[in-house]
């Protein structure tokens, strides 16, 4: 995916046949649906730019409308496509937090064991969970989780960040 946008949610279904999408964030701040006026699709690999048209929030999804979609069979090709945002759009987050796209690729170095690999991707883990990285380096996958005890220090100019390990992680 383009890194100079960011993934705000994923389309999962039409919804009813005036070409309505259901849309579920993948966000923490999924307020932001109301405001939005456009947003980029993708996959492919250049985004598709759309403009809201109407969006309502529904239970913890939201009904989102784009212009030029009108029924359910123009609606039924943007299922499972993700709506991104440029990253300048993002707003800024306080000292201590990141978004996941600025934690990809940092190398990982932990006090003892030395480095660990770089950060594939992020992800959290349940609903409530907290965030986890997915560390890879010599062919070993390692799940860690973006705790205080665990994550140290996160360096993005040097993009570096400094963990410490439990044992049990470090030979899982």
């Amino acid at each position: 995916m383009n890194p100079d946008f960011c993934t705000i949610g994923i389309i999962v279904r039409p919804r009813g046949i005036k070409g309505e999408l259901k849309v579920m964030p993948l966000t923490d701040f999924p307020e932001r649906f109301i405001s939005l006026r456009e947003v980029f699709l993708e996959p492919p690999d250049e985004p598709i730019r759309k403009v809201i048209q109407n969006v309502w929030q529904h239970k913890n999804a939201f009904i989102v409308r784009f212009e030029g979609i009108d029924s359910i069979s123009a609606a039924e090709p943007l299922v499972k496509k993700y709506i991104r945002i440029p990253v300048e759009k993002l707003r800024p987050l306080e000292k201590g937090q990141y978004y996941w796209h600025d934690l990809t690729g940092l190398d990982v170095i932990d006090d003892e064991y030395g480095a660990l690999g770089k950060v594939e991707r992020v992800f959290r883990a349940g609903e409530s969970g907290n965030d986890v990285l997915v560390v890879i380096g010599d062919s070993v996958e390692r799940l860690i989780p973006m705790i205080d005890d665990v994550v140290l220090d996160v360096d993005l100019e040097r993009g570096t960040m400094r963990v410490r390990l439990p044992e049990e992680i470090y030979n899982a």
